[in-house]
């Protein structure tokens, strides 16, 4: 990235320097005109020519440079982005509904990569141009085209347009921000309001809701209106100024002019530097708002990959035994899991039993690391040690989810996305051993397009296919038929693995039964 921004700096720094140039270029220009010195006028009309046309090839280079760095960043960015979310601790985030957090995640997106690819850039831009503007003032008045004196009203006039602009500049991020601070509001209400419109219509609550989201869309409304008139006036104002002071300027040069300390074409000259420079000392502001959001988005995205604590993982075969010591879970203040011990060895088959509700989902969860005990403990036994179960064992695991985990992509995809299996004997094996290699035409069938049944089975081979010695099934051949579901697991039994299941009864008579109550 450094690379491709002192690139972009040193391009745009090439380019100030002509444009300063192209200043002194249209004086000599218009002075030999003036004198009707017709090989002079058309020496300086090629030259400037020249300038100008390399100037436009190098704005076209430095334009076609930023389209694909960005495009470039913006790629790398979002994968390190996707990345970030498995953390574990990104719940600041990923609490949004989806298309905020998905405008979210594209706006951090921008701001990041554009800080760097088009704001640096700019800052460097206005710099040299202002820094090549006084050599060139330097040069003419060495050379003697202007007069020191001839330049008192533009330093007077020209001056008085960089705290008329940044005054309005401060302004406007005022009341933008007071815009934005009032549409926040408004927005934030709403989404309020409609995740608990059940309850506001309960409490009969409506109309007075909806009063009183009127009031704050008509406070709003008052705060926009202000806004836009504030801008609005700021910049007809900023314009009427730069004319009076252009024609002032103008008016000061003539007398000079007529007593011969000015020159028509140091006149261009003065003109052109003050339409350029002007810009440049406006512009601090909205770059200042830049830098403001890629600030606010480079901090989350730095939360998002910052690195976690490196743990060593265990390895598959290191598990000897998980126990469950009065373990307790809740949720809201209320017991959902209360004061469960139960320890399940290596290679047992397990069945979780119990009523819809009883809290076997959340057992699986615990193994997961996805929750924590609020009271008692989770142990892992290994060859060398015992040690808490946490989010880190999380690999020993291999999860079949009572819900369609797969993406609309092949079938073929979601085992490398799911599992990064790509041994394609080693997955027609695992599909064949879940009962669902027949049903399926081809394994680059789009997996959404599926019955529930065959997906079910399709995610039972995913977790066939890994190395991982334990598995977690939920809600084992709920879709299931009954002969299906028993090939399926004798299937299962031969694997080597520990088998923990949640069904409404045992598929073998040496299962280890576990009541939820």
């Amino acid at each position: 990235m450094r690379k491709k921004v002192l690139i972009l700096s040193c391009l745009t720094v090439l380019i100030s320097a002509l444009a300063a140039s192209t200043f002194i270029m249209f004086a000599y220009l218009i002075n030999a005109a003036v004198e009707r010195n017709t090989d002079n006028t058309l020496i300086f009309m090629l030259v400037t020519l020249g300038i100008l046309v390399v100037m436009g090839l190098l704005k076209a280079l430095v334009n076609n440079l930023q389209y694909k760095y960005f495009n470039a960043e913006e790629m790398v960015l979002r994968n390190e982005l996707f990345v970030g979310l498995n953390k574990e601790n990104v719940d600041l985030l990923t609490h949004l509904p989806t298309e905020k957090f998905q405008e979210l995640f594209n706006t951090d997106i921008y701001n990041i990569v554009g800080n760097k690819i088009y704001t640096i850039p700019k800052i460097v831009k206005n710099i040299s141009k202002v820094f090549f503007i006084l050599v060139a003032f330097v040069y003419m008045m060495i050379a003697r085209e202007i007069s020191p004196i001839a330049l008192i009203p533009l330093l007077i006039f020209g001056g008085a347009l960089v705290p008329i602009g940044i005054n309005y500049n401060k302004k406007s991020i005022e009341y933008k921000q007071k815009d934005k601070d009032g549409r926040d509001y408004t927005e934030k209400f709403l989404a309020e309001t409609g995740e608990i419109i059940s309850l506001v219509k309960a409490v009969d609550a409506y109309d007075s809701s909806a009063d009183y989201y009127k009031k704050l869309n008509y406070d709003y409304l008052k705060i926009k209106n202000k806004t836009s008139s504030v801008l609005t006036l700021g910049k007809t104002g900023l314009y009427v100024t730069s004319l009076l002071i252009f024609a002032i300027i103008v008016l000061c040069s003539v007398f000079f002019i007529s007593r011969g300390q000015l020159s028509v074409g140091a006149l261009v000259f003065m003109l052109l530097i003050v339409n350029n420079t002007h810009r440049a000392f406006l512009s601090p502001i909205p770059i200042k708002e830049e830098i403001a959001r890629y600030k606010e988005s480079a901090e989350r995205f730095t939360y998002l990959k910052a690195p976690e604590a490196k743990v060593i993982p265990l390895g598959v075969n290191d598990f000897k035994a998980i126990s469950f010591e009065n373990v307790s879970f809740a949720n809201e203040g209320k017991y959902i899991i209360k004061d469960l011990s139960f320890k399940i060895k290596a290679g047992d088959r397990v069945l979780l039993k119990g009523p819809a509700k009883s809290g076997k989902s959340i057992i699986f969860k615990l193994l997961l690391g996805l929750l924590k005990p609020t009271v008692g403990n989770i142990y892992l036994d290994t060859v060398q040690m015992r040690i808490e179960l946490g989010k880190e064992e999380s690999h020993l695991f291999s999860f079949v989810p009572q819900d369609n985990l797969l993406y609309s992509c092949s079938v073929l995809d979601n085992f490398y996305i799911l599992t990064r299996v790509i041994d394609m004997d080693r997955i027609k094996e695992s599909l064949k051993l879940a009962c669902v290699l027949d049903e399926l035409p081809d394994l680059n069938v789009s997996a959404r397009e599926l019955s529930e049944d065959v997906v079910q089975r399709i995610l039972i081979a995913m977790a066939i296919a890994t190395d991982e010695k334990i598995m977690l099934i939920d809600n084992f051949a709920s879709t299931l038929d009954a002969k299906t579901a028993k090939n399926i697991y004798e299937n299962l039994k031969g694997l080597n693995k520990t088998i923990i299941y949640i069904s409404n009864k045992a598929y073998d008579e040496n299962d280890k039964i576990i009541e939820i109550k």
